[in-house]
């Protein structure tokens, strides 16, 4: 037995994008203008740095990396890049060093994405901040910071940092997680959760039912 890898970062091109919608070849001094279009070349192994700015909308990662080769979407060093929503389609997908301030829901899934990586992102105001409701398998989930808009005092039920929604195989580990009712809920089984910071919540520190 062994225990599965940590993941380590993509090792092919390495492209550029900032806020628009549409044109751009990736370089840096002309980017790709919005996630969607540099979605529409995105293969295994590359890596898209995204610059300063908001990226409004729903930006949806539709294109699979592979498990030995992700697909990496990167805020770029010392910039502030801002997505409203996020929704992923697609397996080995890896979110880094972006901020989300979607007002009802920050990551969402698509066709249970297998193999997702989401580390050193910042989730603002979000009522479900990573929300797996259409499934996926094997996340690795850590060194984020989540604040979500529930009251402490307030009693609620609703809102979630970590919705695993019964699904299986993930890492949950140093997350600093507040102002939501459940800080992680619902891991189904073979699920590692642990060194997270969950505090000022509504209802439930971690919510291990099923």
């Amino acid at each position: 037995l062994r225990t599965r890898a940590v993941p380590v970062f993509p090792s092919g091109r390495v492209f550029h994008v900032s806020p628009g919608s549409g044109g751009g070849d990736g370089s840096v001094s002309n980017p790709f203008r919005g996630i969607e279009a540099a979605e529409a070349i995105a293969s295994p192994g590359d890596t898209f740095l995204l610059h300063q700015g908001t990226y409004g909308g729903e930006s949806e990662f539709n294109r699979s990396g592979t498990s030995s080769n992700y697909i990496l979407w990167k805020g770029a060093a010392n910039e502030t890049v801002t997505l409203e929503n996020v929704r992923i389609a697609a397996d080995y997908i890896w979110l880094e060093n972006l901020q989300i301030t979607g007002n009802s829901y920050g990551i969402r899934t698509y066709s249970a994405p297998e193999g997702i990586v989401i580390t050193k992102n910042v989730f603002i105001g979000c009522h479900y901040s990573i929300y797996l409701n259409h499934g996926g398998t094997n996340w690795y989930i850590t060194d984020n910071r989540i604040v979500g808009d529930v009251d402490p005092a307030s009693g609620s039920y609703s809102g979630e940092g970590i919705e695993l929604q019964h699904t299986s195989g993930h890492v949950v580990a140093y997350n600093t997680i507040s102002r939501v009712a459940d800080g992680i809920s619902y891991p189904h089984q073979n699920c590692d959760i642990y060194g997270n910071d969950i505090f000022d919540v509504s209802d439930d520190g971690i919510e291990g039912d099923y």
